[in-house]
């Protein structure tokens, strides 16, 4: 059985990159949200209505795509027939996204057709449709030396077009301030909320945890998106060359392999220390290749933040 599943992984992967070489063709981030939202829905409703606080007021009949939760058996049982709850909604749930457009996003290596940015880029774009679609209320924060776009909360189909044509128009630039924007995004939107933080998080990680105890004080709800390449957390495809840090522009000149083990060591330690940090505040992270299948991982993101699947 081993076996055979070794030899269903090239396939697998050879999947996801036709998949990510497609939806990286299309330009238009609105035809690529809803892409990766009808990814969600195969087999299975993706996002149930949500809110702050909400009561049961009436049913409807059940329609195919109704996620099967809502159905109400005791009523199925004595009617013979299907029926969903439906709930009044109080008050709207708020998804601020928080997307890292400092140059080193900018980044793509070999082994994928897109850049940290286009992947996280793209998240953000589908997490955005799936808030607005579900009622509530999406806004977007892009982080680089500062906050260099904020766009408040709003949960109409026109603000989420805005959303999506900030992300489109943005191009990774300059040195990352992440830490000191994630302190001016809060003071953006005060309210409790779910934040979610799309970045490939090469911080110095005190700065980092500063800025996370405000949120996690405010009682907000967040989600890491860690995102980095191939290279990035595996040099052996490398030989010898000269490295350019894109934010500062240093470069030096090092063989790979020679260097291996302690990079390698570094990157772990870097990737568990972040992980440390996330769940000691009871947040959520994820790390996310770009050769990873976007589908996945905004459904993975989605439940992390309790936003539906």
């Amino acid at each position: 059985m081993a076996a055979l599943g070794q030899k269903r992984e090239p396939q697998r992967r050879d999947d996801v990159r036709l998949f990510l070489e497609t939806i990286d063709r299309l330009r238009d981030l609105h035809v690529i949200a809803r892409t990766l939202v009808d990814g969600l829905r195969q087999g299975r409703h993706a996002t149930p209505q949500r809110g702050g606080s909400t009561e049961f007021f009436d049913y409807r009949m059940y329609v195919p795509g109704d996620d099967v939760r809502r159905v109400d058996w005791k009523l199925y049982g004595r009617s013979d027939r299907l029926y969903v709850r439906r709930h009044r909604r109080f008050a709207d749930l708020t998804v601020q996204l928080v997307v890292d457009c400092s140059a080193s996003m900018g980044f793509g290596g070999a082994a994928s057709p897109l850049s940290k940015f286009r992947y996280a880029s793209m998240l953000a774009a589908a997490l955005a449709l799936v808030t607005v679609r579900q009622g509530d209320r999406a806004a977007l924060a892009l982080a680089g030396e500062s906050i260099v776009r904020a766009m408040p909360a709003g949960g109409t189909m026109e603000h989420l077009h805005r959303v999506i044509h900030e992300l489109q128009g943005a191009a990774p630039a300059g040195q990352t301030r992440l830490p000191d924007c994630l302190l001016a995004a809060q003071r953006l939107l005060p309210q409790r909320r779910v934040v979610v933080i799309l970045s490939d998080f090469l911080v110095e990680r005190d700065e980092l945890r500063r800025s996370l105890h405000p949120m996690a004080h405010a009682g907000c709800d967040v989600v890491g998106v860690q995102v980095l390449t191939e290279e990035e957390l595996d040099l052996r495809g490398l030989g010898g060359g000269r490295f350019i840090d894109d934010e500062t522009g240093l470069a030096v000149r090092s063989h790979a392999p020679s260097v291996l083990r302690d990079y390698q060591r570094l990157v772990r330690a870097h990737i568990e220390s972040l992980r440390r940090d996330f769940h000691a505040r009871g947040m959520g992270l994820l790390q996310v290749r770009t050769t990873d299948d976007p589908v996945d991982t905004l459904r993975r993101t989605l439940r992390l933040g309790g936003l539906g699947v």
